[in-house]
């Protein structure tokens, strides 16, 4: 069937359904116009001028050779070789979290992510207090529990468990909640157990959704990038170097 003998059967069954007359004469005044239309002539392939094409070409091998020489292209992480190493990236992240990091941000990145957490009231408490950082902590000396980063002062204490290959193991998870309501003891610190994975998938265990923060490698490299461009770091070493890393987080996936 031809596309106009479809579109008069079409607009024949569509009338039928409609209430009041049909207009006949019009409607086969419509289709014989469109039969006499001429198709459409299709684009003309655009002509490659040479000339053009080999002024490109020089002037590209100046500007690419000047594109690499200027290090934009440089990942200082990817470098280092960190890779997909639990412990080198634990020790960078603990880095980038630090208050008194020599990458001079203070206490706002880890605000910027605990307000990703929903966890303004920890933010809050970040910016106002100081608070110190360790990696592959031993909280009251049990071995067996090592917190991957821990985080702490008087009036708050978050453990941070790293995943980038491994996956969760056995009731991990519960012995850091425990061990984080254990070191809270009975004052007014507030604590978090935050599980950071490359999908930032939940507690293997049900019951731990309501206690323990999931997010993923990605967001966290999110809320670094927002950070760069709220501050107008983007040309700073500082911002180069955040940039570099929230690059290589987005590969841990």
């Amino acid at each position: 069937m031809l596309l106009d003998e479809q579109a008069r059967c079409f607009f024949d069954r569509w009338h039928a359904l409609q209430p009041g007359s049909r207009n006949i004469a019009a409607m086969r005044g419509f289709f014989d116009g469109w039969r006499s239309l001429a198709p459409a002539a299709p684009p003309s392939a655009p002509a490659l001028k040479h000339e053009r094409f080999n002024e490109f070409a020089t002037a590209f091998q100046a500007a690419y050779r000047n594109y690499r020489r200027s290090g934009v292209a440089a990942n200082a992480w990817r470098t280092a070789g960190i890779g997909k190493d639990e412990m080198r990236n634990s020790a960078v992240l603990r880095w980038l979290l630090d208050g008194f990091g020599d990458h001079g941000q203070g206490p706002a990145i880890l605000a910027a992510l605990l307000r990703q957490l929903q966890r303004s009231d920890l933010a809050e408490l970040a910016i106002r207090y100081p608070y110190w950082t360790r990696v592959e902590s031993c909280p009251f000396g049990e071995r067996e529990s090592r917190i991957d980063i821990e985080i702490e002062n008087p009036h708050f204490i978050i453990f941070i468990e790293v995943k980038v290959g491994a996956g969760e193991s056995g009731d991990q998870l519960e012995r850091y909640r425990q061990l984080a309501t254990r070191k809270a003891g009975n004052t007014a610190r507030e604590w978090a157990v935050i599980f950071l994975t490359p999908t930032g998938r939940a507690p293997k265990t049900e019951a731990q959704h309501g206690h323990i923060t999931a997010i993923s490698w990605k967001s966290v490299a999110a809320v670094v990038e927002q950070h760069i461009r709220d501050t107008a770091l983007d040309t700073s070493v500082a911002g180069l170097l955040l940039h570099q890393f929230a690059e290589h987080m987005r590969t841990l996936r």
